[in-house]
């Protein structure tokens, strides 16, 4: 599991770089554990910043074009949402460093475009009772 948050650091780069995580809602709790780690070595936006009345595909567009990495949370859920698709798409076309995060042994096939990326493996943010602390 260490390996996996070196990788997640490294990935996203020097500090104070605008990390942006995608994901299918059912995955936010990955998101949660994934974020507290990269916020500690610079600013992360996730969708919770969008608040009630902002136009909410707007407010996603801004984060990837401002992005200097984006984390990609690649599960089932993710796989079959059209709005995860139009996301990361985006974020390839405008030139943007994206790292797809499988979350371990789910079954779920990375597409052409993303599999010939290098990935991250984060199946144990899904595990009960993950404990970031005793894995830093």
């Amino acid at each position: 599991m260490k390996w996996v948050l070196v990788g997640l650091l490294l990935a996203a780069g020097q500090c104070h770089a605008l990390t942006v995580f995608l994901y299918a809602r059912a995955d936010r709790s990955v998101v949660d554990c994934l974020a507290h780690v990269a916020a500690v070595y610079g600013p992360v936006w996730t969708d919770f910043e969008i608040r009630p009345g902002m136009a909410w595909r707007r407010a996603v567009s801004l984060a990837i074009r401002r992005a200097d990495v984006i984390f990609l949370i690649w599960s089932p859920a993710a796989a079959q949402s059209q709005e995860v698709a139009s996301e990361w798409k985006q974020a390839l076309a405008a030139g943007k460093r994206l790292v797809p995060v499988t979350l371990g042994n789910d079954g779920t096939v990375l597409p052409g475009e993303l599999a010939a990326l290098q990935w991250l493996d984060a199946g144990f943010c899904r595990k009960p009772h993950s404990n970031l602390s005793s894995s830093l």
